[in-house]
């Protein structure tokens, strides 16, 4: 080697008989390859990694992709008892990461399918509910218990079309699981039987699987939700898990109040219009006759009573419209009245 001149030092150069003698004793064993000390070596953190499986989502936003689908989960559990008038269990049970060809093998075959889509997402997801479960399902809508459950098989079109409204409610509750997070819209599309024919992604693409147990009965089966990580690249940045669960409480409290009033609107009611009550034993009942009188726990000129079922709700007066008989209401009643009307025994007046 050289040494250097000057006011600087340069660094000691080696000949090329000196670098090929080097790399010579490394491979024979005669100088370690490296000179790292333990300690330095201990210091060092070393994570495998899958090429062929890269975790592109974050735990946190794991996290807050189990909220949203808790959430789901809640409504989905509300909307459906309300929908089938039977008592149900839904449970949210994993939020996986893993290649789309893995989530087509871990489906039974046959299976119900739908592919979802999403025109604010720019793809499309898949909603796959296991047969058995599905069965259960039809039985419940044609009027049975769910008990009568047949062998797994495709369904008819009939079938289908009455299945059709459970599948609306499950993607509805879905849109609305994802309001605190992004305006999604899902729409259902082509129905399949055979996973292996549906393709909404590349075999080796990355996807979240959503699992879902859910129970009718004695009958228990599975959802599967499949997003390709291309579909909610974009949302996955809003994303978090406390923020999530903020806006979903009080998404829920609306949600939940907006369902109350949907299923109240269709609820039929007996409205009654009373114009008073009276006494009279079982033996002057069997007695009467047209043109018999009886007399009233109020005068004719006094607001009668309407109430809705049993409970009275305005006062009101007498009168006709276009040839019916009709009452005008004069105001609400008070709660007192409402207390007392419920559980009211009218006397009569003395004739």
């Amino acid at each position: 080697g050289g040494g250097g001149g000057g006011n600087g030092a340069m660094p000691e150069m080696l000949t090329q008989e000196e670098v090929d003698a080097l790399l010579q004793a490394v491979q024979s064993g005669g100088v370690p390859a490296s000179e790292e000390t333990p300690e330095t070596v201990s210091k060092k953190q070393v994570r495998p990694y899958d090429f062929r499986k890269p975790r592109l989502i974050s735990n946190e936003q794991i996290r807050g992709l189990q909220v949203i689908h808790d959430t789901f989960a809640k409504g989905l559990l509300s909307s459906l008892s309300a929908l089938l008038r039977t008592s149900i269990d839904v449970k949210l049970v994993a939020v996986d990461q893993l290649t789309y060809n893995e989530f087509i093998l871990s489906l039974p075959n046959p299976t119900f399918i739908t592919v979802v889509h999403s025109p604010t997402l720019n793809g499309n997801a898949i909603l796959e509910m296991n047969l058995s479960i599905v069965m259960s399902l039809l039985d419940v809508l044609l009027g049975g218990d769910g008990s009568a459950v047949s062998e797994p098989r495709e369904l008819t079109a009939v079938e289908m079309l009455i299945l059709k409204p459970v599948i609306e409610t499950a993607l509805s509750e879905l849109v609305m699981a994802w309001a605190g997070t992004a305006q999604v819209e899902l729409e259902a599309g082509a129905n399949e039987f055979n996973p292996e024919f549906v393709r909404v992604a590349t075999p080796e693409a990355s996807v979240v699987s959503i699992t879902l147990d859910w129970r009718i009965g004695e009958s228990t089966g599975v959802i599967d939700i499949c997003y390709p990580y291309s579909v909610i690249q974009g949302v996955l940045a809003r994303i978090t898990s406390e923020a999530i669960a903020a806006k979903t409480g009080q998404e829920r409290s609306q949600a939940d109040r907006k369902r109350m009033v949907d299923i109240m609107e269709v609820v039929p009611l007996t409205v009654r219009a009373v114009l008073g009550h009276s006494k009279v034993l079982a033996s002057e009942l069997t007695g009467l006759n047209e043109g018999d009188i009886l007399y009233l726990d109020r005068r004719f000129d006094e607001p009668v009573d309407v109430c809705i079922e049993s409970f009275k709700c305005f006062a009101a007066e007498m009168g006709q419209r276009r040839g019916n008989y009709a009452v005008r209401l004069l105001g609400c009643a008070t709660p007192r009245e409402k207390k007392a009307a419920a559980g009211r025994v009218a006397k009569p007046k003395p004739s």
